[in-house]
């Protein structure tokens, strides 16, 4: 049984994609198997995960489905991650998936959810990478999720895009999906020396309390991330240069898969905690 996990926040630039693949890395390294969806038009992830001219996207997939029969689509755009992502697949994205924010069709918010049905469970982990808004996409990603990882860097404006994405959870749960739950908060580019993310932290501990994934969840500031992204690969075949970064997303890791066993517990489904 998967676990479907939904991760955004609504201001961009707050290492949203960096930790999908990071986190995404760490679940593969515990030897599970990992659905990214990308639903984010910039296609970072799928990028990232050495995805490139993909035949067909997530784009073609969300016009594809429009009724009951069209369910599982997502099947046809998947595709394994590049070379060093061992277990992990992909539904690419591509520009072209922003027009499907202007699709007014009935049901648009249930396309994906739809898409995925019957393809989820075929992998320990769905992933969908959120884009940084709150439109259409974003709807989809969270009606199909089973739960939201919410990520922010410690200033004002990426704090305050964590409240709207919460507003937005709670809002998608009450009218369209109420068993969507939140798995946590990450607090991406931590500088513990300096005074200003440690007054958010505070922030953060005082409105969300245990949600907070910390204090082994806090992710430093380090170029070897942007050095994996770049060069598209796992930022764990770095080795020791990604020690300090490799730990919190491990242990995020291991958080996410408790969480599913947990659930699977809950549904009568059967997860392991290996």
């Amino acid at each position: 049984m998967a676990l479907t996990l939904a991760i955004g926040n609504q201001k961009g630039g707050v290492g949203k994609t960096a930790l999908v693949t990071g986190l995404t890395d760490a679940l593969r390294n515990r030897g599970k198997t990992v659905l990214v969806v990308d639903a984010d038009p910039q296609a970072n992830a799928s990028t990232r995960l050495d995805v490139t001219e993909p035949e067909v996207t997530l784009n073609d997939v969300l016009y594809q489905v429009n009724a009951p029969e069209d369910e599982g689509a997502a099947a046809g755009a998947i595709v394994p991650a590049g070379e060093g992502w061992d277990n992990v697949f992909v539904v690419p994205s591509e520009r072209k998936l922003a027009a499907r924010e202007k699709d007014d069709s009935v049901n648009r918010d249930m396309r994906l959810k739809m898409a995925l049905a019957g393809v989820a469970d075929k992998f320990d982990f769905v992933i969908i990478d959120c884009p940084p808004s709150l439109g259409s996409l974003t709807a989809n990603a969270l009606i199909a999720a089973d739960e939201v990882l919410i990520v922010t860097e410690p200033r004002s404006d990426a704090v305050e895009g964590v409240g709207e994405f919460v507003t937005t959870m709670a809002n998608v749960r009450a009218y369209f999906n109420n068993s969507l739950a939140m798995a946590g908060i990450v607090i991406n580019r931590f500088r513990p020396n300096r005074t200003d993310p440690q007054l958010w932290l505070v922030y953060l501990r005082e409105n969300y309390q245990d949600l907070v994934i910390e204090p082994q969840g806090l992710i430093p500031d380090r170029e070897v991330v942007a050095q994996a992204a770049a060069a598209h690969v796992p930022v764990s075949s770095f080795g020791s240069r990604a020690l300090d970064v490799w730990r919190p997303l491990k242990h995020i890791g291991d958080v996410m898969i408790e969480r599913a066993a947990e659930r699977a517990a809950l549904t009568g489904g059967v997860v392991s905690r290996g």
